[in-house]
């Protein structure tokens, strides 16, 4: 594999590091069946009858006190691995770590409690086996138990707790309980919209306040907004580190590539007629009764109208829409709201759509319309949600929302990076 892409910047000073990865690499035995194994750990069998799988392979990194770095990569590239051996949860084949401080870890949902306890108990505990006075938690479990945000489960033992209540319950003692080091596997991705940003205003106290993160999770968007630097593992290997922005664009490139068009769908949509791509969406659909207008197609399509599921910033894109309904009545108005991976609307407008071609069908019609969107978002996830709505901006009948997308950068940063300045203009294709 070609040597790691080093994004960091020139002169960067380092202080000493909260956190010291060097030459880290992990290797597991993996066995053709259990008999062997055991064959090997009783009589000494050769080792020949197992194979190596290396998890990780020669990492290095450093992380200064006071800030946040990610690590990013696809699944089984070895990122929950190094956070392991990071924690001292798992020992590397070769190579070191080092840690300064007291170190928490929120790795796999639940590890380190006792589900058998309640959450309040939990606390208790978990306070006593860091070695906190027993007043420690007692003080601060007001804190906790707001943050958490449960209700009377905190009193239930957590054996009976949704996956995003243990995860509430582990954040909110972990922050309370100020670690030096904050070391986070995906757990932020459980809970919802409201207790993420929750979760993000506390680690930015944490780290006001001088704490370390190491951060792992797929969603670019949030290590972005969390962390200064990154990595990108592949293969269990380092493949990019440094500049988070830098880091995201290079991942991004290599984990998605340019996106060939879909089956069925070389001729762009340009060239086709209204008819053409309104047969294209409904074949094989169960429709709605005609009784009221409904958007039953939506997608996005590239500058070549070819369907797409990647574009780089700024790129010229089209949301493709059939909305079909009653013949020979008024055609609704079209709300169109695009939105990220929490369901935030981050930009929207209404159309009008008296202009528009209708396709006659049995007993009801359909109309297929095309929206021209530059792609003027962050790094990120987004989808297109359409809508009818009557002249009053009432909803009409049923909505239709997109796949999700990826947007990207690459090379120097535009004068503005931000969700802003997203022009939209209603274009109909003519047959």
């Amino acid at each position: 594999m070609a040597p790691p892409t080093n994004l960091l910047d020139a002169g960067e000073h380092h202080a000493q590091p909260a956190v010291k990865v060097e030459n880290v690499s992990k290797c597991f035995r993996v066995w053709p069946g259990p008999g062997a194994r055991i064959a090997h750990g009783l009589f000494g069998a050769p080792q020949d009858k197992s194979t190596a799988s290396w998890a990780l392979r020669d990492v290095s990194f450093e992380v200064k006190p006071g800030s946040a770095y990610g690590v990013v990569g696809r699944n089984g590239s070895g990122k929950s691995t190094l956070l392991k051996i990071v924690c001292g949860v798992m020992q590397p084949t070769t190579g070191f770590t080092e840690t300064r401080g007291r170190v928490l870890g929120l790795l796999e949902l639940g590890a380190g409690l006792n589900l058998d306890l309640t959450g309040r108990t939990n606390v208790h505990v978990s306070s006593a086996l860091l070695g906190f006075p027993p007043d420690y938690a007692r003080d601060r479990m007001r804190d906790i138990e707001a943050f958490a945000d449960i209700g009377e489960f905190f009193d239930v033992p957590m054996k009976f707790y949704s996956s995003g209540m243990l995860v509430r319950v582990a954040f909110a003692l972990y922050a309370f309980l100020e670690p030096d080091v904050l070391i986070i596997d995906e757990a932020l991705s459980v809970g919802d919209y409201f207790f993420q940003q929750k979760c993000i205003a506390a680690i930015n106290r944490l780290r006001d306040g001088g704490a370390t993160m190491l951060f792992v999770s797929h969603s670019i968007g949030t290590v972005k907004t969390i962390c200064d630097r990154a990595i990108a593992l592949d293969g269990g290997q380092v493949i990019a580190e440094g500049n988070v922005d830098a880091v995201a664009d290079l991942y991004l490139r290599r984990e998605h590539g340019p996106t060939p068009a879909a089956p069925g769908d070389e001729a762009p949509a340009a060239t086709r007629t209204a008819a053409a791509i309104v047969g294209n969406a409904l074949s094989g659909m169960v429709l709605p009764p005609p009784d009221t207008w409904s958007v039953v197609a939506a997608r996005f399509l590239d500058a070549k109208g070819h369907s797409a599921s990647l574009f780089e910033m700024r790129a010229p894109a089209q949301i493709e829409a059939v909305i079909y309904g009653p013949p020979k009545t008024g055609l609704p108005r079209l709300q169109v709201d695009i939105v990220d991976r929490l369901d935030r609307v981050v930009s929207g407008q209404v159309f009008e759509l008296e202009h528009a071609t209708r396709v006659p069908l049995a007993g009801a019609e359909a109309v297929a319309l095309h929206i021209d969107l530059p792609m003027e978002f962050e790094h990120g996830a987004y989808a297109a949600r359409i809508a009818p709505l009557t002249e009053a901006g009432d909803l009409l009948g049923e909505s239709c929302q997109t796949e999700t997308v990826q947007v990207f950068h690459r090379g120097v940063y535009p004068e503005y990076y931000c969700i802003a300045n997203l022009p939209a203009r209603y274009g109909m294709r003519r047959s």
